[in-house]
């Protein structure tokens, strides 16, 4: 007889990861899982993506290490809210962890929550936590092989981050093996190289997170119309429009269409992939 331990294990994970995800729907925050190895450069990326848009949207972060706060201490000194999970010795985090230190986030002041996962290429990969994506990071230093001897990670991610590739000329790393191993894995993953310390690279990834942030805001634009039009309609066959305290409520509709416009008008072509990516979820 064999018991499978990791399965009452991961549904109750997953049960609270959907809590999550319905919480961060209900306030339109888009949460990015990243993936990678220790010394990939993680907080270093996150910290070049924070540049990159923090002049168009909110963000915090959630930290995960096994100890320490190093990582937080960068974060925060950047004037970003992180926040720091210390597994002790858990090589992944869970979903639980995630809601202990959402608890402690102001959700609707948020558009984006940048999760940095424990540097781990194996365990993470189960681990549902309420989150939009997960994307891997990779450097250079690490070998053109990993998608090879990991493909779980390469598998989940929906983009791929190449970090370091200013070092590439120090190392024996076979860029075309890499990205024909990655797609033959992932067809659907973008492959973005970067080198994060130098700001080179990051504009392009830094834009395909921003387009699926301002997808979120845009179906939170659409969702906050259909509920004044409806308001509206219900005010025009009772009482005046004005009489609807949770009518009023939504004067910050002028404002947020202010701002879903100057999203939109920030990148033309990231605007139609937007539409595109709005089109497939209503069907």
């Amino acid at each position: 007889m064999q018991i499978d331990l990791k399965q009452p294990i991961l549904q109750k994970n997953d049960a609270i990861a959907s809590e999550l995800r319905e919480r961060f729907a209900e306030n339109h925050v888009f949460v990015l899982d990243l993936l990678a190895s220790p010394g990939s450069g993680k907080t270093s990326t996150i910290l070049a993506t924070i540049d990159a848009l923090r002049d168009e949207f909110n963000i915090a972060v959630i930290e995960g290490d096994i100890a320490s706060s190093v990582d937080a201490e960068k974060i925060k000194a950047q004037g970003i809210a992180a926040v720091q999970i210390n597994t002790g010795g858990a090589c992944h985090l869970e979903s639980a962890m995630i809601k202990r230190a959402v608890d402690v986030l102001d959700l609707e002041r948020l558009d984006l929550i940048i999760v940095e996962n424990v540097g781990n290429l194996v365990c993470p990969t189960d681990f549902d936590l309420g989150e939009n994506a997960k994307v891997m990071i990779l450097s250079v230093p690490e070998g053109d092989d990993k998608p090879l001897k990991y493909p779980g990670v390469f598998q989940v991610a929906e983009a791929v981050v190449l970090n370091k590739v200013d070092t590439m000329p120090v190392f024996n790393f076979d860029r075309e093996a890499f990205e024909a191993a990655v797609t033959q894995l992932n067809p659907q993953a973008p492959i973005f190289p970067i080198a994060a310390t130098k700001g080179d690279g990051v504009d392009a990834w830094a834009e395909w997170l921003a387009n699926r942030i301002r997808a979120v805001w845009f179906r939170r634009l659409v969702s906050r119309r259909n509920e004044v039009d409806a308001a509206k309609r219900q005010c025009a066959r009772s009482r005046p429009f004005s009489a609807f305290p949770h009518v009023r409520k939504h004067a910050s509709l002028k404002g947020l269409a202010l701002r879903a416009a100057q999203l939109a008008k920030r990148a033309i072509s990231g605007t139609l992939a937007l539409l595109a990516d709005i089109g497939g979820s209503a069907r």
